[in-house]
């Protein structure tokens, strides 16, 4: 997963991922799919994520940024965390 915090590029490995196809009601040809992927975040990398103005990432060819509220809650989380 590459992100950019506030301008500076960093790389994390993917440390796990999983898929999971869920059928929803009694229609079995209704399916959804969900997909995750699980990232080790230093605890440094955390707290300059958590401090940022500005939040990008990009997996494959997968971009996002993070939301003011995910930024709030990132800063929430890490500081539950004493990061």
């Amino acid at each position: 997963i590459a992100f950019t915090v506030d301008g500076t590029a960093v790389d994390l490995p993917v440390t796990g991922h999983r898929m999971q196809v869920v059928t929803t009601g009694r229609d079995t040809g209704a399916r959804q799919r969900g997909e995750s992927v699980t990232a080790r975040v230093p605890a440094d990398l955390l707290a300059r994520m958590a401090a940022a103005g500005s939040v990008n990432g990009r997996l494959g060819s997968t971009t996002f940024r993070l939301t003011p509220q995910q930024l709030a809650d990132l800063r929430e989380f890490a500081k539950r965390l004493g990061t």
